[in-house]
């Protein structure tokens, strides 16, 4: 496949403002790197997994490997390890910091473990990616609460942690009935509506914007 071949590829199926999103918010998190705090830098991580791995890899590997699954089952590794970082960094209890951090990490082994001893590189991470959403929830839960017993002086639309909390919420909430689809209509031998294919690429547009959202408030947090 070719390069023209591959970006026709993303247009067609509604990747392309997905790339540019990714894309935008990967060389934003370079620009301002010295503006961020490590929580930022966290957010900035997942931003840069899924953009080099997802368009630039997945590209490299197109030629050489059946599908895109064994792409799923690396970003799932590497993104509970981000995502344990970051909402480390984001909480304010030290025990609930330390628990995400751990967490992530014996999350991504679990990952590791799945992909090579139950589900197969190149099948689906169904397993893993489920334990994943259901982490990213209570996540983004318990970062809510920690908000709410000690809140900040800072309004909420201007937090990069609420930008990151509330999108890491509904995202992955909705990911569970996106899931379901697929599981029905795949049984049934048939392809998932397009108004459901609009509905996920929409919730992945909503999760990276709100992440460079997160990112920009994070970088003028010293201005509030």
């Amino acid at each position: 496949m070719t390069a023209e071949d591959f970006l026709n590829t993303f247009v067609r199926y509604g990747y392309g403002p997905y790339f540019l999103i990714l894309m935008s918010g990967f060389l934003f998190g370079i620009i301002r790197w010295n503006q961020l705090s490590k929580a930022g830098i966290g957010v900035w991580s997942i931003v840069a997994i899924s953009f080099l791995i997802e368009s630039v890899g997945s590209y490299l590997l197109i030629d050489t490997v059946p599908s895109n699954n064994p792409s799923f089952h690396l970003i799932n590794c590497l993104h509970f390890v981000a995502y344990g970082w970051t909402f480390s960094k984001f909480a304010i209890n030290p025990l609930l910091a330390r628990i995400f951090l751990y967490g992530g990490v014996l999350l991504a082994a679990y990952s590791v473990a799945s992909t090579f001893l139950i589900e197969g590189v190149y099948n689906y991470p169904t397993r893993a990616i489920t334990v994943f959403n259901g982490a990213m929830v209570l996540g983004a839960l318990f970062i809510f609460r920690d908000m709410l017993k000690q809140p900040s002086p800072v309004s909420l639309p201007r937090q990069s942690v609420f930008w990151f909390a509330t999108a890491t919420l509904i995202f992955y909430s909705c990911t569970f009935f996106t899931y379901a689809l697929l599981s029905y209509y795949g049984e049934h031998g048939e392809y998932l509506p397009t108004w459901a294919r609009y509905l996920n690429h929409g919730m992945n547009y909503y999760l990276y914007i709100s992440y460079i959202i997160a990112l920009w408030f994070d970088s003028k947090r010293s201005s509030h």
